[in-house]
């Protein structure tokens, strides 16, 4: 047994006793025994336990459970408090700077089962309202915990789009006189977890400022860039653009029923040239991953300035950053025509839900804001939980009182497909139920959403006139981009929402619109893309 693998179990042995409140003492003599091996050369496990025993905080308990790793690879004791403990909270410790006691508070006071829930959870913005922590203390374990889910090797494209630009910027003041972009990366695909370049070079390797080199050949390099980003560059070995050309479709899109590849033009510039030079309408980089969207034309999909309106924010009244008026100042600034204002509801206590009395502070506030915006309509709505019966927050006269109403399931994830559809179909049965919220609960990357039957749910929301939101949260994107062509069919409209907490993050419309058009969403198909006027009409029961 590695010596890494010998200290990370008495590390972790030391943080879970402590995590369960076990013996204090045992746990500082745990810590100690750390302290000291991690700093051991030799091979521990081959270590006479009178060495052992000569080391400092070393002491017969901790000999004895490294003779039981040596010999039976594992302690029983550990792996009785691993049973114990679920996985996503033992991942946590994986966190830097981030102890048991913490963990124990995120696990028992808050209910976090994984980094990714954590993750969320800062980015709601309500870490900084729990006893002993803070927006410093927040933001912080917001950075640390995005960058432990980075260096697993898989990316959000909404967090890997800066580091890709930053990269670039390198690249073009390096000796690399071409490169492009392919793959999963060029695709915009939700989950990254391989970036590959293609590259023109008149040396190699190639010094690129920030990138640390760990492996190389002939014709590629592999290494780190800005010590966080796994990158593979591929030097051009024919023609730099048919070669990302073709490396820019899925390896499930059997490419040779498309073109004869062997008829690939050499020497353009971009893909875009290549399908010119043979004469096949255009596809877009976001529908590469299924050939069965190829027909679709990119003029015809959603784009970013095709979206008017911005739907779902939340404000200081519940768990946002910002008031009413600074969201509404950024959406006017950024363009946007009209902001649906969707803060949470009552039984959301966790995020400081609106009790009546609130609801009635805000619509009299949204009222006075609206006077100073001429450019920019404000609706009043709410982001009611849909309760475990699949009844909304709120009695109806309250729910009246919105100019429309977003139901999202935020408790009682753990149901099967049948408990699932049951309720989200009688939520969506509702007459006060205007737009159905993140439709599975997933969490990209940390939680898997609870399973649906879709047929049941589009039937339901085609019957009731009620759209269905793509949560445009990088960390979100449900519903799933897969799904849309199924409820397009149906004649539901899906309304590309940011689920913004803060000013910027009405910004990841952006995230919203590019998994939208790998999903092949149409302008004419897209709730948020209309005139003010005209939304409030499309959401009108029938």
């Amino acid at each position: 047994m590695q010596n890494s693998e010998i200290v990370y179990k008495i590390k972790l042995l030391g943080n879970l006793l402590e995590l369960h409140d076990e013996n204090p003492f045992k746990v500082r003599a745990l810590q100690n025994a750390y302290n000291t091996l991690k700093k051991v050369a030799d091979p521990i496990s081959t270590m006479a336990p009178e060495a052992l025993g000569a080391l400092p905080g070393i002491g017969k308990a901790i000999v004895a459970a490294i003779k039981e790793m040596s010999e039976t690879g594992s302690i029983k004791e550990l792996d009785h408090l691993l049973e114990k403990t679920p996985e996503g909270i033992v991942e946590m410790f994986n966190i830097k700077g981030i102890g048991p006691k913490k963990i124990a508070q995120f696990w028992h006071t808050m209910g976090l089962m994984s980094v990714g829930e954590l993750i969320y959870y800062c980015i709601e913005n309500r870490l900084k309202d729990a006893k002993g922590f803070g927006e410093k203390s927040q933001k912080d374990i917001l950075e640390k915990a995005q960058h432990y889910l980075s260096s697993k090797g898989k990316w959000l494209y909404g967090r890997l789009e800066p580091i890709l630009k930053d990269l670039e910027v390198a690249l073009n003041s390096s000796e690399i006189t071409r490169f492009q972009l392919t793959g999963q990366a060029y695709r915009k695909s939700q989950i990254v977890d391989e970036v590959i370049y293609i590259v023109d070079a008149e040396e190699w390797p190639v010094y690129i400022e920030g990138f640390e080199l760990n492996d190389q050949d002939d014709d590629s390099m592999i290494g780190v860039y800005k010590e966080e980003l796994l990158v593979t560059f591929l030097l051009s070995v024919e023609d730099l653009s048919k070669e990302a050309f073709i490396q820019s479709f899925s390896e499930d899109v059997a490419i040779e029923t498309l073109f004869d590849i062997s008829k690939l033009p050499f020497g353009k510039d971009n893909d875009r040239a290549i399908f010119e030079a043979l004469n096949l309408p255009y596809i877009i980089p976001e529908l590469r991953w299924n050939q069965d969207l190829f027909h679709l034309k990119g003029e015809e999909l959603i784009k970013e300035e095709d979206i008017r309106g911005v739907v779902h924010c939340h404000t200081t009244y519940s768990d946002g950053i910002h008031t009413v008026k600074e969201m509404c100042n950024y959406a006017q600034d950024k363009g946007y025509e009209y902001i649906v204002i969707t803060d949470h509801s009552q039984s959301a206590f966790y995020a400081s839900g609106l009790i009546i009395e609130r609801v009635v502070q805000q619509h009299i506030e949204i009222d006075k804001v609206q006077k100073d915006f001429t450019n920019l309509k404000i609706f009043k709505s709410i982001e009611s939980d849909i309760l475990n019966d699949g009844s909304l927050d709120y009695p109806e006269d309250v729910l009246k009182s919105f100019d429309l109403v977003i139901g999202s399931i935020h408790s009682v994830l753990n149901m099967d497909i049948e408990r699932a559809t049951t309720r989200l179909v009688k939520a969506i049965e509702n007459p006060h139920m205007h737009i159905l919220g993140h439709m599975t609960g997933r969490l990209l990357l940390s939680r898997k959403g609870y399973p649906v039957d879709y047929d049941k749910i589009f039937d339901a929301c085609a019957a009731n006139n009620v759209s269905i939101e793509l949560n445009a949260n990088p960390q979100r994107l449900d519903m799933d981009h897969t799904m849309i062509a199924k409820a397009v069919a149906k004649g539901i409209k899906i309304s590309i929402n940011p689920d913004a907490h803060s000013m910027h993050g009405i910004d990841d419309i952006r995230y919203g619109v590019i998994a939208a058009r790998a999903g092949g969403l149409r302008k004419i198909d897209t709730l948020n893309a209309v005139s003010a006027t005209k939304f409030l009409n499309l959401l009108k029961k029938k």
